[in-house]
């Protein structure tokens, strides 16, 4: 994003292969099959938080900034995962372009504080973009998301989240 706007990029603004998390070799099979296994495996700090997310008192940050953020290929996907996701007994904010207007979901976002959020792409970056009406910055930012999740499922047309032309 950095490169397109012409900024210039440093190397401590790159990715590198140490900020990624790799689940346990002869976990992958386990994790790869359900997300809120995954979730509970330890991933997170502590997954106590992830429960308690917004009831004690929740932030004005905490209302646009979920704890987790799930980013995938598709709105189907989106969808699956959010299945997957039901048994932890948590709100999830569906983040994706499917039935849902933007300016919905920016009031969703306002309103309700989710401890995952599940989305595709574009649609979160346009949410992040989007200005808030309480004050000026993204109606969806970052600043308390602890993990990041790229769903790295194959669509039909064997394209992946990073594959996507869109994203890539």
């Amino acid at each position: 994003a950095m490169k397109m706007k012409g900024e210039a990029i440093d190397d401590e603004d790159k990715f590198s292969p140490d900020l990624f998390v790799e689940p346990k070799e002869m976990a992958v099979t386990k994790y790869e099959k359900s997300m809120a296994a995954y979730l509970k495996s330890g991933v997170l700090q502590s997954f106590k938080r992830l429960k308690r997310w917004g009831r004690d008192g929740p932030s004005a940050n905490q209302s646009r900034s979920p704890c987790v953020l799930i980013i995938s290929v598709s709105a189907l996907r989106s969808v699956a995962i959010l299945k997957q996701l039901s048994s932890l007994n948590l709100r999830a904010a569906k983040l994706f372009a499917k039935h849902m207007q933007v300016s919905d979901q920016v009031d969703m976002l306002e309103k309700t504080v989710y401890p995952i959020a599940v989305g595709t792409p574009n649609r979160l970056l346009k949410l992040s973009q989007m200005k808030s009406d309480i004050d000026n910055r993204g109606a969806l930012n970052f600043e308390n998301t602890e993990l990041v999740i790229f769903d790295c499922y194959e669509d039909q047309k064997k394209f992946t989240v990073c594959t996507l032309n869109d994203t890539a």
